[in-house]
């Protein structure tokens, strides 16, 4: 059985975690420089930029002052406060850096569990009733090559990948088995998942404001697993209503949006793709059926916007202070200027006698 090597785990946690520097982890101030670029593009972010998440105690303890930043602990609006933390305050400016490379990572962590506890959910539900094991294996097959592109996405913004990779190896797993064509207990496997499944739910409890499946799969908008949250139990889990053809048809569907937030997603990224896919033994995509996967092209004009974000950043033109420096969700954008009119005294007409006509 091709399971994934022993000493698999040591190297990864090592490389991932104690050599940052030699593997290109962005700084936060190069993180902040890739949220400005991030904020510009609102439309294509906007899943991501549109999440409410919620800040622990342990972020609280990091960042000073930070009760002043923002109102709610547990309400934070993603891009309303990325934005105002992105002007140039004049106190606290280092802990204003830190905090929005909290809530931006926290942001992504919500949207990207939510995608993989939905999916993981799929699949549960598709092993217990693709009782052939006739799809199966191309689902997991795929899922495996997703789950570490994940890794590689979040611990770029220094979150914890640590429930991914205990995912990924039972994932791992059931697929070598079905390569192999192996006999093995699937309900043991599936007992595995559903503990997988337990804590990127207990994650996303404690992240996301919207934490419940029946409430945020809607959100996801999956045209083939339309009024989702009636197929979705209190365990959130599949319901035995859900039919094996639309588990199938929504697993194809999340795939291509996991693939496709992941492209979307480029400019977080730590170490090369190639020696990411070799260090981590990712399972490539199959070469068959390729017309499952629909890809969506990014837009051409990335150098363009960095080149707007520089010159903007360098002009001080329309530098402003905003009405209450400590509190990030009450910053508002400056008024338009108002014109002075107690100053202004029209030009009083000639008195010089007009010259005569001729």
């Amino acid at each position: 059985m091709c399971r994934l090597p022993v000493f698999w785990l040591p190297l990864a946690l090592v490389t991932l975690f104690v050599s940052r520097c030699a593997i290109g982890v962005s700084t936060k101030l190069q993180l902040g420089q890739l949220i400005s670029t991030i904020i510009y593009e609102d439309t294509l972010f906007k899943d991501v930029l549109s999440e409410v998440v919620k800040l622990n105690s342990e972020d609280l303890e990091s960042i000073p002052f930070i009760k002043a930043k923002v109102k709610d602990m547990d309400k934070v609006h993603t891009l309303k406060t990325l934005y105002a933390l992105s002007s140039n305050y004049s106190h606290y400016s280092g802990d204003d850096l830190n905090l929005r490379v909290i809530i931006f990572g926290t942001s992504m962590t919500c949207l990207t569990y939510k995608r993989l506890a939905l999916h993981l959910a799929l699949i549960i539900r598709l092993i217990e009733q693709d009782t052939e094991k006739q799809y199966i294996r191309i689902r997991t097959l795929i899922f495996g090559h997703i789950v570490p592109l994940y890794m590689h996405m979040l611990s770029s913004v220094y979150r914890n990948v640590g429930d991914l990779y205990s995912m990924y190896k039972i994932v791992y797993d059931i697929m070598s088995l079905l390569e192999e064509g192996t006999v093995f207990d699937f309900q043991s496997s599936i007992n595995n998942l559903k503990e997988e499944l337990n804590k990127l739910n207990t994650v996303i409890q404690s992240s996301c404001a919207v934490n419940k499946m029946q409430e945020y799969c809607e959100n996801l908008k999956l045209d083939k697993l339309k009024n989702c949250s009636m197929f979705i139990t209190d365990d959130q889990l599949m319901s035995d209503e859900l039919d094996k053809k639309t588990s199938l048809e929504s697993l194809i569907e999340n795939e291509n949006a996991l693939l496709n937030l992941y492209k979307e997603m480029d400019l977080f990224r730590n170490v090369d793709e190639n020696v990411w896919e070799k260090l981590l033994n990712i399972p490539q995509l199959p070469t068959e059926n390729t017309n499952e996967f629909k890809i969506t092209e990014l837009p051409p004009y990335r150098d363009e916007v960095e080149d707007i974000i520089y010159m903007r950043d360098i002009s001080k033109k329309y530098d402003y202070i905003p009405k209450n420096e400590n509190n990030a969700e009450t910053s508002e954008s400056p008024a338009a200027p108002v014109k002075d009119e107690s100053t202004f005294e029209p030009l009083a007409p000639s008195q010089a006698p007009m010259p005569p006509l001729e």
